[in-house]
């Protein structure tokens, strides 16, 4: 009896765990990217269109926020009916938005780049804003699902509850891969590399999009990676990494030292040749992961990983959103034929030491942050660029104030900007009223 209610048992769990995977491998596989399109180019055009046919929701969430094309056909959507919730970080420039009478929410640390449209979904690295759109490193997925659209509705209203709390710790441990809203996403994606040493072969491949790379715990996963695969079963691996990743050459060597020829990097725009509107230097933005596993029966699986952090410590503070997509083989195709073009794009360095030694007067210039900060000074109005440097020269730092006063919640992560009631733009009533800034 015991050994036919543990057969019943495994069967029933078999069923459930078929019924859980079956909407991706199933109901995906209509169209031929298996319901996940990626968006090189055309991304914010791919974005208007779905919101322009939305009926019966949109939630957006996004650090920077200047694309005045992407806030009109919100504000077509919002007049037309649907409901509009709009979670942006401290510097976005949303006053349209709040004015119009959408949710507008500030989301201290909120680095995740995701709009969900009814059934479908948006993710990428995109900042919706006038300088992310021309960027030409940029991708993003667009899956049209009611299985994905209710993943990302969850994470969505997620948001709230991880901007109030406390920064995120790398995790050590395995965490299950599903697509969620989440602080410190390094450490899991460096755990799908396991699976190398599990089951080693000269034909496994990973394949890393990041604008930058300073996480200990990934490059160690590498090493380790390496270290225990025979020397003629070793992954072959390849780095796509924006010039801001020379701030911490040491890692990369350390990356270069654990896997030889079989580890390449590539810088883009090392040089800074490559520029937007002749005014800021062009960068490489993308985030995203692929994982390809040959097994010793001949069989391949693949894993893609597109999200909107870094592998830095600075990304696993901040509010991201990883979505996963295990066995896309078209969609981990068309990432494995991206990085090909970019091995032979002249745009792409191939990382030694040379490269570093030519680069290294322009660190500081080349760091994350300072990349940030390009997009959100290029949003400033004019009269905050000018309140920012009197700040500046006062000593103080410059901060731009986006809330008008309110008791008992100036020190809240998040504090809603405006419910469409009020006339006044937010930024100058906070200007004129003295308030402290919201981070």
């Amino acid at each position: 009896m015991g050994a036919i209610r543990m057969k019943i048992f495994s069967l029933i769990s078999l069923f459930f765990a078929f019924s859980i995977m079956s909407p991706i491998m199933g109901a995906d596989q209509e169209n031929g990217y298996n319901g996940a399109t990626l968006l090189l180019e055309g991304r914010r055009d791919a974005l208007i269109a779905q919101i322009g046919s939305a009926q019966k929701s949109i939630g957006i969430a996004t650090p920077f926020f200047s694309d005045t094309k992407v806030q009109g056909a919100l504000v077509a959507a919002h007049e037309r009916g649907v409901p509009v919730t709009v979670y942006v970080a401290g510097r976005a420039k949303a006053d349209r938005l709040a004015h119009a009478g959408m949710k507008v929410e500030l989301v201290k640390d909120l680095h995740a780049k995701l709009a969900i449209i009814d059934d479908a979904v948006v993710i990428g690295s995109d900042n919706w804003s006038q300088v992310s759109a021309v960027r030409s490193a940029e991708l993003a997925v667009l899956v049209h699902t009611p299985r994905t659209a209710a993943q990302g509705r969850r994470a969505f209203a997620r948001i709230p509850y991880l901007a109030g709390a406390g920064a995120g710790a790398t995790p050590q441990h395995p965490t299950p891969g599903e697509s969620k809203m989440m602080r410190g996403h390094s450490g899991y994606k460096a755990d799908r590399m396991r699976a190398f040493v599990a089951d080693p072969s000269s034909d496994n491949r990973l394949d890393v999009f990041s604008m930058g790379l300073d996480s200990d715990r990934f490059v160690r996963e590498v090493e380790a990676t390496y270290a225990g695969c025979p020397a003629d079963m070793q992954p072959r691996m390849r780095f796509f990494l924006d010039k801001s990743a020379l701030t911490h050459t040491g890692l990369l060597d350390r990356l270069k030292a654990a896997g030889g020829d079989r580890l390449s990097i590539r810088i883009f725009n090392a040089d800074r040749s490559q520029k937007i509107w002749g005014r800021f230097t062009d960068l490489a933005h993308q985030k995203a992961i692929t994982r390809s596993v040959t097994h010793s029966n001949g069989t391949v699986s693949t894993h893609v990983i597109i999200s909107t952090g870094n592998l830095c410590v600075r990304s696993d503070q901040e509010v991201n959103f990883d979505y996963h997509r295990p066995g896309d083989d078209a969609l981990h195709g068309q990432l494995e034929k991206l990085g090909d073009t970019y091995e032979s794009d002249s745009a792409w360095t191939l990382y030694h030491s040379d490269v570093a030694d030519a680069t290294a007067d322009a660190h500081a210039e080349a760091s994350g942050a300072a990349a940030d900060d390009q997009e959100a000074r290029y949003q400033m109005p004019r009269r905050s660029k000018r309140l920012a440097a009197k700040r500046a020269l006062q000593g103080r730092v410059p901060q731009m104030p986006m809330t008008a006063p309110q008791p008992r919640r100036a020190s809240r992560k998040i504090a809603s900007i405006g419910d469409g009631s009020q006339r006044r733009s937010p930024r100058l009533a906070a200007l004129r009223a003295g308030s402290r800034t919201v981070n």
